[in-house]
């Protein structure tokens, strides 16, 4: 388990420096510079150390992305803006045929009341004629009032 054990008094973090000698001659620690190192460890939350060229290095690599990460961001907003403007264009072209078709509609309706009102006469004509038919008893003349009378629709070509 590392750090102070819970309940403890924290140790005192102040050590005194290492005098001359720092090393044993067969290369282990002083005593004292065991202590100090271990101060030293405790004083910095028991957290290993890093080396200055390994923090330059993952600067460098998180400066090298985040440029590589803007440059992409300035892409895709530029795509966005291009995806937007097209939207936009058709978006406009829509409401222009939606007007269009709204004019076709209100021509179709006209169309149809007329044609409506067109078929109710022709119905009434044709019950006058034949009520006429019926009084007059000559069937050829009332055909003939009837063709005359009753518009055939024109063939087109």
């Amino acid at each position: 388990m590392s750090g102070p054990r819970t309940g403890q008094r924290p140790p005192d973090l102040n050590a005194p420096f290492i005098g001359s000698v720092f090393c044993r001659p067969d290369g282990s620690l002083t005593q004292q510079a065991q202590a100090f190192l271990h101060r030293l460890w405790e004083r910095t939350g028991y957290a290993s150390g890093v080396a200055g060229a390994w923090v330059q290095q993952e600067a460098d690599n998180a400066t090298l992305r985040a440029d590589t990460a803007n440059v992409l961001a300035n892409q895709a907003g530029r795509d966005a803006t291009q995806a937007m403007n097209t939207a936009t264009q058709a978006l406009s072209a829509a409401w222009a045929l939606r007007r269009e078709a709204i004019a076709a509609l209100a021509e179709a309706q006209t169309a149809r009341t007329a044609a409506e009102a067109a078929l109710l006469e022709v119905t009434a004509l044709r019950a006058t004629l034949r009520a006429l038919e019926r009084r007059c008893g000559d069937v050829e003349v009332v055909g003939a009032l009837e063709r005359r009378v009753v518009l055939r629709p024109e063939r087109s070509g």
